[in-house]
């Protein structure tokens, strides 16, 4: 297997794992600016006339912001596309990039690893949706914490030019509720930038999503110094509490609906295993760019600065 990485950042080091964790004999080739360090098993190139023509895929983890025109070009290898979440930062000339895919035929996944998170793989195989009158969703966590090994002033998530903002960082929360619930039939969003942390991007995620039996509400902050990442959905019996740090759902009677101790590490290649299967098996992929623009436009609409 021969796969192109575009971006080398934390993010695709998860993915390398992944896919190492699969298959140890990947050869893996990262797409690089001049000048750039080796990394040992990990073949640079520096342009795309140089990736070799017998990739099967690449993976996008580059800054968002970038996202665009490397899809857009990324096209022309005419192999599926893993694309790091969110696939794009903005609605501008997606019509143009979905017309591009087509034309080259291309399947793409955006990768929400959440989706493969024990307890949101519980929830969506046992809630039942019909009788859900009302989900709250919280994450919470301290920015400056994600990676102290980093100025956090200088990382993309700082940086609303590259494509940071917790609206867009952590938009697991909008797309598992979406996955279980489906889209909403409307949704408000306020942002905010307003703590003291030295950043450009947004640090304050508010949204409100209605349907037609229930509604859902979604918080999301860069500044909460003890980390925080709930559900907690209301039903006509009970009300169930989700912790998705700890991979526990209890109800309101204290019981324990699920519980694993399975690292939340593991979703990453879960998740790899999931894209090379369908590629192999030639499956229709989840969560296509087309899909996950739809969770895009709630990220980003009636959004209020």
């Amino acid at each position: 297997m021969r796969v192109l990485m575009v971006g080398l950042g934390s993010i695709a080091t998860k993915h390398i794992n992944a896919l190492r964790s699969l298959n140890p004999s990947v050869e893996i080739f990262a797409l690089r600016s001049k000048g750039s360090n080796l990394i040992e098993s990990i073949t640079n190139v520096f342009d795309w006339k140089d990736v070799p023509s017998n990739i099967e895929f690449v993976i996008i983890s580059n800054p968002s912001s970038e996202h665009y025109n490397t899809i857009w070009k990324a096209c022309e290898m005419g192999v599926p596309l893993f694309i790091e979440k969110p696939a794009l930062i903005n609605l501008e000339k997606t019509d143009d990039l979905f017309g591009r895919i087509s034309e080259f035929n291309i399947s793409t996944y955006v990768a929400f690893n959440f989706r493969f998170h024990p307890a949101i793989q519980w929830l969506k195989n046992n809630l039942d949706i019909n009788s859900v009158l009302e989900v709250q969703s919280y994450c919470g966590s301290y920015l400056p914490s994600w990676r102290p090994t980093q100025d956090y002033r200088f990382n993309y998530s700082a940086r609303a030019e590259l494509g940071g903002g917790v609206h867009l960082d952590l938009t697991h929360e909008i797309d598992y509720i979406t996955w279980i619930f489906g889209l909403p039939k409307s949704s408000f969003g306020s942002l905010s930038k307003i703590s003291d942390l030295e950043i450009s991007s947004i640090d304050s995620a508010h949204y409100w999503l209605s349907y037609e039996n229930m509604n859902a509400s979604i918080t999301l902050n860069y500044y909460r110094r003890d980390p925080k990442r709930t559900i907690e959905i209301v039903t006509k019996d009970t009300t169930v509490f989700v912790d998705l740090l700890t991979s526990t759902i209890t109800d309101a009677s204290g019981t324990t609906l699920f519980k694993t101790d399975v690292p939340v590490l593991t979703t990453y290649t879960e998740q790899m295993k999931y894209f090379i299967d369908c590629i192999k098996n030639k499956k229709p992929m989840m969560n296509s760019l087309e899909e996950s623009i739809e969770t895009l436009k709630i990220c980003l609409s009636n959004a209020s600065k």
